[in-house]
């Protein structure tokens, strides 16, 4: 899953964000602590974006809804990369 995280970043990048990757962090941490940080990361962003079935982790589900509650713009990497193929 880091390559999907690292190509979705270098695309992000490209249009101009600055982007706070997750799969960016070490290993051998709980957990909890990676959303910890993700949680910290996440409140930081002004623009959140999912990557394709990110409904199946539990994790982005969580994202998902603390981006909802606070009010974050949310993109979805699938719609982008079709939208990018015409910028």
């Amino acid at each position: 899953y880091r390559e999907q995280f690292a190509n979705a970043q270098m695309v992000l990048e490209h249009m101009g964000y600055v982007v706070l990757n997750p799969a960016t962090l070490p290993s051998g941490m709980e957990y909890e602590q990676y959303m910890n940080i993700d949680t910290a990361m996440l409140m930081e962003a002004d623009t959140v974006c999912f990557l394709p079935n990110w409904k199946d982790s539990p994790g982005a589900r969580k994202e998902k809804m603390l981006a909802d509650k606070n009010k974050k713009r949310v993109l979805y990497y699938d719609r982008i990369r079709i939208q990018e193929k015409y910028i």
